[in-house]
């Protein structure tokens, strides 16, 4: 990938020298429109040649579409995680309820990273990858989704819990309710992410039957 983008950069510079002689002859040439439209020509013809230049297997205009679609999805994570800071959470504020603080709370960063996740996923899918590489892309931008929604879910549960059953468990008069929170807070936690990381791999075309069978198996025999 460096070698790729060394390359780029280097054709980038030759061909923005070369435009640059060009337009420096053409400011002290006194020509006719016969050789302004050839100039023109020139120019873009130079410029698409430049961009069906081919580097790592992709032209170079691919290469600039897929990294308008990456920044392009950062801008506008950047963008909503900016929006609903300024003026979603101000709203959530002036409400009586504190359930909708901690659900927009709770939302803002796993929504910010899903908008990056489909901008990268709409940037791989502009470019000719080997053959299997489209695969592989596919269970990864499927694991990385429903881990992400888990991570929603999880966080979610997390803070209604700590919002609302830790103080209540705090107020009984038994002592053991105040060590017991910890604990099932770690186990529902733990749960969650269990089921969402089976769901990731079972949805990514692994089977997780066989593979907790060769686990259990492999248990035994220790």
């Amino acid at each position: 990938l460096s070698f790729c983008v060394f390359i780029l950069f280097k054709k980038i510079v030759c061909f923005e020298n070369k435009v640059l002689v060009i337009i420096f002859a053409k400011m002290t040439d006194d020509s006719s429109d016969e050789s302004n439209n050839g100039f023109d020509f020139f120019i873009l013809n130079s410029m698409n040649e430049f961009l069906s230049s081919i580097y790592c297997g992709n032209t170079i205009s691919q290469w600039l579409l897929a990294a308008v679609y990456l920044l392009g999805s950062i801008f506008v994570a950047k963008f909503f995680y900016w929006f609903i800071s300024k003026f979603v959470k101000r709203l959530a504020e002036k409400t009586t309820t504190n359930l909708d603080d901690i659900l927009i709370d709770m939302f803002e960063e796993p929504f910010v990273f899903g908008i990056v996740l489909v901008g990268g996923y709409l940037a791989l899918s502009k470019l000719s990858l080997e053959s299997g590489a489209d695969n592989w892309i596919s269970k990864i931008f499927t694991v990385l989704v429903t881990i992400n929604v888990t991570w929603f879910i999880a966080r979610t549960i997390i803070a209604l819990m700590d919002n609302y059953l830790h103080p209540k468990m705090q107020e009984a008069e038994g002592e053991k309710d105040k060590y017991v929170f910890p604990i099932v807070r770690r186990l529902i936690n733990i749960v969650v992410w269990g089921i969402g990381i089976v769901t990731a791999l079972n949805n990514a075309g692994y089977d997780i039957t066989a593979m907790i069978a060769g686990l259990g198996i492999g248990g035994l025999a220790l």
